[in-house]
């Protein structure tokens, strides 16, 4: 039994042994996943948004101006991180399989895109009115969300996946 695949039962004679063919420094770039590190930031903020705001309504103070101020950074913060988010991405892909134009990454890259102009309305909200907007906002983060959704399960596809050379 041993001489045969237990998932396709062919004989081990039609199989060639894997080698990774992959080179040392790349390999080593590859295996720091960065991409994956940076890439939880940018959540951590939409949530403290959406979840500041909606639960500043429900406290009172000193919790409420307590928490606007962790919305507010959060607010600067968000673009900062998804920008740092976006173009560890182009280099992951780039790192991973030589080009950044597959079908995958470029959709990554438009969800990607759209979280960060939902984080843009946010900031431009913030900078017109502070939180004269706050409905809007927390549509905005949640949008954000749910591409962060997206990407993360796009990601996970990816995780593991490597060109050789």
């Amino acid at each position: 039994m041993k001489d045969v695949c237990p998932a396709c039962g062919l004989p081990k004679t039609v199989f060639e042994p894997y080698q990774e063919k992959v080179a040392e420094r790349r390999k080593k770039l590859i295996d720091l996943h960065l991409h994956p590190i940076i890439d939880h930031f940018p959540p951590v903020f939409a949530l403290a948004i959406l979840g500041g705001l909606l639960l500043a309504n429900q406290v009172g103070e000193p919790w409420r101006g307590d928490l606007m101020g962790a919305v507010e950074v959060s607010i600067l913060l968000l673009p900062a991180s998804l920008l740092a988010a976006l173009a560890s991405g182009l280099f992951d892909g780039k790192l991973r399989f030589k080009k950044v134009t597959t079908p995958l990454l470029i959709r990554k890259m438009i969800a990607g895109s759209v979280f960060l102009g939902s984080s843009l309305v946010i900031l431009g909200l913030w900078a017109l009115g502070r939180f004269d907007h706050a409905g809007i906002m927390m549509l905005m983060g949640a949008i954000g969300l749910g591409c962060n959704t997206y990407l993360g399960r796009v990601g996970a596809t990816l995780m593991d996946a490597k060109l050789p050379g």
